[in-house]
């Protein structure tokens, strides 16, 4: 049924040859239909303007099957479902958790069920990986190496034209921004190698603040680009592109660090050596999880997006918090407590902290080596030296940051990502989200929202306008 075309289409099981079955613009017919189902060969709609449901007989001529009342009256009635009592029920696993399936399930006509991906993911042990071999990313300023595995010494090199000293990836688009080690703005390019004969071709995403940019974080959902500013005290927010530039988040002391949860719709942040985390859109006052002297620094975040856990280093140790729990923050990982290596005199502090696949990666800069935690037993493995031997020492001592993908398990597609929210231009409007359906659209400061009813699509549009009127 299309409600703008006012008739009930029908089309081959493989989506061709459509034609309209039945027009509804047809004497005292003008249908708008809201809902369909067929039983008995019999096909049953709803009439969303006049509150009526009818019939027709699918097995007469449709040009002279006559349409059937069934009821009228019915108020703004939208769907309809029939039920034969008498057929035999199929079940299948699909009624309970979707089948254990991680995206769609769908079932067969034997009781069992198929599990499927969206596009651009693939199904691996049941799980909806991305359709894409880059796993891990890592920069020593002037190059950034593609690796499938921390393990492996291989992988594709970019040249960046401008240093780098901080990464993230957005794999939907498969970009990569970095915050310029040269004048501290955001720059963003493809995720690909560059014939010989060509340039690395980025462009400038935020040139706000010069040199005072510490971090940022890419909402791969809602779409937009996050960063903390050292020096002006604050977190900003922006579209991917950098349009509509705005502070979201002010009146900090020292903004470092940033990460997302956009399934749960919040942002964590370090202030010094408190973590903080507020809802995506700004609203509200920060809330403090967890905090400690000033004198050590929380040297990096990091968060697990499908456990929903945060962690970060500070003070040669590694804490977690289990963001859907009520228990506070606990130390996991001591380098003093944990870490047996012969003839260590001092303790030395992860400098960059990620976390991919139930592990937490860690750097530690001061010996050159990465080390990795289980998630789940806190027991460790050695990686020494795997990058600086591979690239003839240009990774040596002087790995600036690394990135893996952001997620395994494949998304919702939040209403931002499909249509910007209905937030007028995608350009210019920011789509912000609120929970896993709904979001806010926030205009920039000079300009006030405006909503208006689309007739078309039945939904309301938000526009932003110069005046309050």
């Amino acid at each position: 049924g299309h409600p703008n075309y006012r008739a009930i289409w029908q089309a081959s099981s493989e989506g061709t040859d459509d034609s309209v079955l039945i027009p509804l613009t047809v004497g005292d017919l003008n249908h708008h239909v809201g809902g369909l189902t067929v039983l008995d060969n019999l096909l049953y709609w709803t009439d969303r303007e006049e509150g009526g449901l009818y019939k027709i007989d699918l097995e007469e001529s449709i040009g002279n099957a006559n349409v059937d009342p069934v009821a009228e009256d019915l108020g703004y009635i939208r769907g309809v479902s029939a039920v034969d009592a008498g057929a035999p029920v199929v079940e299948n696993n699909c009624h309970t958790n979707q089948g254990q399936c991680e995206d769609i399930c769908v079932p067969n006509v034997d009781g069992s069920h198929t599990c499927l991906c969206q596009q651009n993911y693939q199904l691996v042990d049941d799980m909806c990986m991305e359709d894409y071999p880059l796993l891990m990313l890592l920069t020593n300023g002037s190059l950034v190496i593609g690796k499938e595995d921390p393990k492996v010494p291989f992988g594709d090199i970019i040249r960046l034209p401008i240093p780098a000293r901080k990464l993230d990836i957005d794999m939907m688009e498969q970009k990569l921004y970095w915050i310029s080690s040269e004048d501290g703005l955001i720059y963003r390019g493809d995720i690909t190698t560059p014939d010989n004969n060509t340039s690395y071709i980025h462009e400038p995403v935020i040139t706000c603040c010069y040199d005072n940019i510490t971090d940022i974080a890419v909402d791969w959902w809602g779409r937009n680009l996050y960063w903390t500013d050292g020096a002006a005290g604050v977190v900003g927010v922006a579209k991917l592109s950098g349009r509509s530039q705005q502070v979201l988040i002010d009146g900090l002391t020292n903004p470092l660090h940033v990460v997302l949860d956009p399934y749960e719709s919040n942002l964590y942040f370090v202030d010094d050596s408190t973590v903080y985390y507020v809802q995506l859109n700004g609203k509200g006052l920060p809330k403090a999880i967890w905090t400690d002297s000033p004198e050590h620094p929380i040297l990096d975040l990091t968060i697990d997006l499908s456990d929903h856990i945060l962690f970060w280093t500070y003070n040669a140790c590694v804490y977690e918090y289990h963001i859907l729990e009520t228990g506070p923050p606990e130390s996991i990982w001591c380098f003093d407590n944990h870490y047996e290596y012969p003839h260590h005199d001092r303790d030395f502090n992860p400098s960059l902290l990620r976390y991919y696949n139930d592990k937490v990666i860690m750097y530690l800069s001061d010996r050159d080596e990465f080390l990795t935690l289980d998630e789940h037993t806190h027991e460790e493995v050695l990686y020494t030296n795997s990058f600086s031997i591979t690239f003839d020492n240009l990774f040596r001592n002087n790995i600036k940051d690394f990135v893996f993908r952001h997620f395994t398990i494949q998304p919702d597609t939040h209403w931002c990502t499909r249509t910007n929210g209905d937030c007028e231009s995608a350009e210019e409007t920011l789509c912000l989200i609120t929970d896993h359906y709904d979001r806010v659209c926030q205009c920039p400061p000079t300009e006030f929202i405006q909503v208006q009813y689309d007739d078309e699509r039945e939904v309301c549009r938000y526009n932003c306008i110069g005046s309050d009127a």
